[in-house]
């Protein structure tokens, strides 16, 4: 019996000896170092484009075969990127080379239908030795790219396994951090901002009537010169004055002025531009009573209209305007502007100014002001559609959200338009239509960019700053800014 039990110990034992060694192999895990080498690898980011939406990350690098491969062995390696906690991974394809028995074992396997090692890979991706040992091969990927791959790691894992019975050995160790310098935008999580909603809306518009009248009188001659003409300008205007009321529109108040050109006397011409206002005011209340019900009348005598001369002057290209600008900037009176102006060139240039700069300034401007009621949803297109001035800059924002984004449609005609309306005084109209363009129109990213440079550099408006200079190409200028 003692016999029996040494025999079975010393089987016991001689079984133990000889799969200790397998064990050990098989539970190998990480490693100090790769069984081959690898080259530095080179890692680049790819922006989407228009013809390719998803961004990439390209990782280039060598692998040089140092170890032999035996006969009967096949490698796994399997380049792995891991990101910087560790909460993220993914796996690139993978790259087998075979021993020349394993390469046969596999195909003999494949050809009758029998499991083998990898059946995941086909045996026209696998490498056989001899192809590889003598120059290094190269692994090239490509894969989307994920905002944290900008720091994450890039792996090497080495599988090795020989036989059957010899398991698999691991091999896997930081090859190199990826480092990126790198902004993604997400421009869909950036809101507008809101501009103050309006209770009460006010609107204005201004005509210039250049009704003619004899000189140094006041009657109204439909007869004379142009003023057939110029009464239909007024009856257009009035119309589409009353029709306002339709989009919400009340008038609330009519001021007709009356302008004289700057000569003779001041105060005779300014009762002569307060009665020719005043005639063409009676005209106004007598040719439309609907306007006379539903508004105030208000008539001004504008007198010598200096500014209008000024202005003229300003926009022309007269060789004498600089030295007749200085004459009305220099005087507060008109006897004294119109002295010097009369003195220059014996008179010939007073003359000049008689007869192709006064007579525009002999006119009468009709202002029509409103109080205009705040528009549903509903409402919105249709007043943009016809009278687009009637709208506050809260009502255009809720147009470009509601009826252009939300059904799919670029909004940046409607924010430009607020922009032109609003922008010079309300920063928020500038920074809405950066928004839109940068969402709609990346293409024009340049004009975001210009206009978010007037704002101050606030997280918002850096961070669409960002997002025009990576739209731009300029990838390292938006990730500095951002950083």
């Amino acid at each position: 019996m003692m016999m029996n039990m040494i025999k079975r110990l010393s089987g016991v034992l001689l079984a133990l000896c000889l799969v200790a060694p397998m064990l050990s192999a098989q539970s190998k895990g990480k490693q100090s170092t790769h069984l081959w080498n690898y080259s530095e690898p080179v890692m680049k980011y790819i922006a989407a484009t228009e013809h390719d939406p998803i961004a990439q990350l390209s990782i280039q690098l060598e692998v040089t075969p140092e170890r032999e491969l035996k006969s009967t062995e096949i490698i796994k390696v399997q380049p792995l990127l891991v990101s910087k906690d560790g909460r993220h991974r993914c796996q690139l394809p993978a790259t087998f080379v075979a021993g020349s028995n394993r390469y046969k074992y596999i195909k003999r396997a494949d050809n009758l239908g029998h499991s083998r090692v990898y059946p995941e890979v086909a045996l026209s991706d696998i490498r056989t030795w001899r192809e590889v040992k003598a120059t290094p091969f190269a692994i090239a990927q490509k894969v989307p790219f994920e905002p944290w791959m900008a720091s994450a790691t890039l792996m090497i894992q080495e599988e090795l396994s020989g036989c059957a019975s010899c398991g698999v050995q691991n091999y896997r160790n930081p090859l190199k951090a990826v480092d990126i310098p790198l902004f993604i935008p997400d421009i869909s999580k950036m809101a507008y901002h809101q501009p103050m909603v309006v209770r009460q809306k006010e609107y204005e518009e201004e005509f210039v009537s250049y009704i003619n009248f004899k000189l140094d009188r006041y009657e109204l001659l439909k007869d004379y010169k142009d003023n057939q003409n110029e009464l239909l300008r007024i009856d257009e205007f009035i119309t589409k004055a009353l029709k306002l009321n339709e989009l919400g529109a009340t008038i609330g108040k009519v001021e007709v002025t009356g302008f004289a050109s700057p000569e003779g006397n001041f105060d005779y011409n300014r009762r002569l531009s307060r009665n020719r206002a005043n005639t063409l005011m009676n005209h106004v209340k007598a040719t439309y009573p609907d306007l006379l019900k539903a508004a105030e009348f208000e008539v001004i005598g504008g007198g010598e209209d200096w500014a209008g001369l000024r202005h003229a002057l300003f926009n022309s290209t007269a060789s004498f305007k600089d030295q007749v600008i200085a004459i009305i900037d220099k005087y507060d009176t008109d006897l004294e502007r119109e002295a010097d102006i009369k003195a220059i060139d014996g008179g010939a240039l007073y003359k000049t100014l008689l007869t192709e700069y006064y007579p525009p300034l002999r006119r009468t401007t009709i202002k029509t002001k409103y109080k205009v009621r705040n528009y549903t949803t509903e409402e919105l297109p249709k007043v943009y559609q016809e009278k687009r001035e009637l709208m506050s800059h809260s009502e255009l924002l809720a147009l470009a959200i509601n009826h252009y984004e939300q059904q799919g449609k670029s909004p940046v005609e409607v924010l430009h338009y607020a922009n032109e309306r609003f922008g010079k005084e309300d920063p928020i109209a500038r920074y809405n239509l950066a928004l839109a363009i940068l969402k709609w129109e990346p293409e024009k990213s340049k004009e975001a960019l210009e206009l978010l440079n007037t704002l101050p550099k606030t997280s918002d408006e850096n961070y669409l700053r960002a997002t025009a200079l990576y739209q731009l190409g300029d990838q390292e200028g938006a990730y500095k800014l951002m950083h």
